[in-house]
């Protein structure tokens, strides 16, 4: 669809996927990395986690992830295969998956339990 559009009642529509929404446990399963409370499940940078009778992530500096290094898993404890998602043109692994709101930004505020 995305090289050769979408035919729609006789007319070609250009089809782009510009990022994909998922909550953390579906971003897991979609993109084939680590479960998103593992010790390296952070999806945007390569920090390793904590766990003291929950997971945490304590270092703020850690290297950030890219749609390079991840096209080319250089973080092998992080990644369980090969999504298909890579297949799509232009689409960035990384870059068009945002952060799961309720797992990165409630849980940070300290309103998730």
């Amino acid at each position: 669809m995305c090289e050769n559009g979408l035919n729609v009642n006789g007319s070609n529509v250009k089809v782009n996927v510009d990022c994909a929404i998922l909550d953390a446990p579906a971003t897991s399963f979609a993109l084939k990395v680590s479960y998103f409370n593992a010790y390296n499940a952070c999806f945007k940078c390569t920090t390793e986690g904590e766990f003291d009778g929950r997971m945490s992530y304590p270092e703020l500096t850690a290297p950030l992830r890219t749609d390079e290094s991840f096209v080319n898993q250089e973080h092998s404890s992080y990644h369980q295969g090969r999504t298909i998602l890579e297949s799509i043109p232009r689409f960035g692994c990384i870059s068009n998956v945002p952060l799961d709101y309720m797992r990165a930004i409630l849980r940070l505020g300290g309103t998730f339990e």
